[in-house]
């Protein structure tokens, strides 16, 4: 006994000696790359944020529910990544996301950026000003002051605890400075990546973390947020009437108007898009949905007979970086 265990010391200590080959050591997580998916998977084990957000590769014999080209789509036409960036990726993975950055109890969604492409936006209600009020003396008992309803409590984002997901990650965004005309790219110290996540069995549960970084703009140092992001949705619209340019749209249910926009045609003309934003998985609890009228839309007079219906459903949101 004590023999063998002296010579399992030597060969330990010299593998080459004893004709072992060395096991190659795992390769530690990176940031995302254009090789981190292979056929659709992820390759390589991703991480943001020091582990704030885990994307391992999935188990060969893994089986999404929901098909890529379904995944893709939805990813595509998601609010948290509508614009121009220079690099995606897409696949499937195992997802962890850190409860530190997670934060179960609060759900906050960022509002949407301006579209492109002349928009038309609803202008806020005003709320009346209280009615005046004659200051009388009363005896007996004062009633007590009355207080409003709260708002229902947010709902906790879902948790993703090695689970199965279509990850999507877009970085390479350039940014528009407030008071500024000027883009400018991210430094590559300080890129900051967007990730969309859906549960790859049931397609919901969508999350959209957004890494943490340095702003361009400031210098400023901002953290990791996860938030429920939308999908952005062109939606029919019905001319209201020769006199009008507004045009008539349902919103679905927790859904609100986001903005319309000409898409170029195939013939060289346009057609009118009107887009909606919906939750991936509304919990305003109504399943009703919402007429809205939209103006300057359309031309007024006959030619609004001529003007194009772009196709409805899931938008392209996410574009190709310009050459310009």
């Amino acid at each position: 006994m004590v023999r063998a265990t002296t010579v399992f010391l030597v060969c330990a200590g010299g593998l080459a000696a004893c004709g072992v080959t060395p096991t190659a050591q795992a390769v530690p997580p990176q940031a995302p790359s254009t090789t981190s998916v292979v056929r659709s998977r992820f390759a390589v084990s991703i991480d943001l944020d020091r582990k704030g957000l885990l994307v391992t590769p999935p188990p060969k014999r893994a089986a999404p529910t929901v098909t890529e080209s379904d995944a893709e789509a939805m990813f595509e036409a998601t609010d948290a990544v509508k614009g121009p960036y220079a690099f995606a990726i897409f696949g499937l993975g195992v997802v962890t996301v850190a409860a530190r950055v997670e934060n179960p109890t609060t759900t906050t969604t960022s509002p949407p950026p301006p579209s492109t492409g002349p928009t038309t936006t609803v202008p806020p209600t005003t709320a009346p000003p209280p009615p005046t009020t004659t200051a009388t003396t009363t005896t007996g008992t004062v009633p007590p002051p009355t207080t409003a309803p709260s708002s229902p409590a947010p709902s906790p984002l879902p948790i993703y605890r090695r689970r199965l997901a279509w990850v999507g990650i877009v970085w390479g965004a350039t940014q528009t400075c407030p008071g500024s005309t000027t883009t400018l790219p991210a430094p590559p110290s300080t890129t900051m990546y967007v990730a969309i996540v859906i549960d790859a069995r049931t397609g919901h549960q969508v999350l959209a973390y957004t890494s943490g970084g340095s702003s361009p703009c400031t210098g400023a140092t901002e953290s990791p947020v996860v938030t429920e992001p939308n999908e952005l949705l062109s939606v029919p619209w019905q001319p209201v009437g020769p006199a009008s340019t507004a045009v008539q749209i349902q919103v679905p249910a927790c859904g609100h108007y986001y903005g319309w926009t000409q898409v170029p045609t195939t013939g060289g003309g346009v057609d009118d898009q009107v887009v909606v934003a919906v939750p991936f998985d509304p919990t305003c609890g109504s399943a009703v949905p919402q007429s809205q009228s939209v103006d300057q839309v359309v031309p007024l007079g006959s030619g609004q007979v001529l003007t194009g219906h772009a196709p409805v459903g899931p938008v392209q949101a996410l574009q190709a970086p310009s050459n310009d």
